[in-house]
């Protein structure tokens, strides 16, 4: 089980972003996943995860909620989205989901994992993952520190634009 601690920086602009990770010489990769999401509290995420030919579950729980996202995470993996996402239908009766496909181009700088995401219905925003001190440089380095910052989860995210979870039945 680990530890995770992230932020994300709204409202960005992809294209100023990657200039200025090019201007430092910091490579992207782009990534395409697909998440299905459930919420089983307030505080727990359980997540199967496509990226790459790769499927994993996830289980996070958030024990903080300040500036900063911070989650113990538990994460093995699956051979087979599908099946898995039928498993957790059958198993989870009731509970709110997702289904969302996500575009990341990640990179990695000053020891942060760092993803320029776009998903639907959302603007495109950077996620930050590693340590607070680290991250709050990243985003100086970056020029973005008068942008606004959110430790919401996806699932908040969505939520606050209007787009709801359905319902497993």
């Amino acid at each position: 089980m680990s530890l995770e601690v992230e932020l994300k920086v709204l409202g960005i602009k992809p294209e100023s972003v990657k200039k200025k990770l090019e201007e430092m010489r910091v490579l992207t990769r782009k990534i395409d996943q697909r998440d299905f999401v459930i919420l089983p509290s307030g505080k727990e995420v359980l997540r199967v995860r496509k990226v790459d030919g790769k499927v994993k579950l996830t289980w996070k729980y958030r024990v903080e909620k300040s500036k900063f996202k911070v989650a113990r995470e538990t994460e093995v993996e699956v051979s087979d989205y599908d099946k898995m996402k039928r498993i957790l239908f059958r198993m989870c009766k009731g509970l709110p989901y997702y289904e969302y496909e996500k575009i990341r181009e990640v990179f990695e700088l000053n020891g942060v994992k760092g993803e320029i995401v776009k998903l639907e219905g959302l603007a495109p925003y950077l996620e930050l993952e590693g340590e607070r001190e680290k991250i709050m440089e990243v985003i100086k380095m970056l020029g973005l520190e008068n942008k606004e910052t959110s430790s919401d989860g996806i699932p908040s995210l969505l939520r606050k634009v209007g787009i709801m979870p359905k319902k497993i039945e």
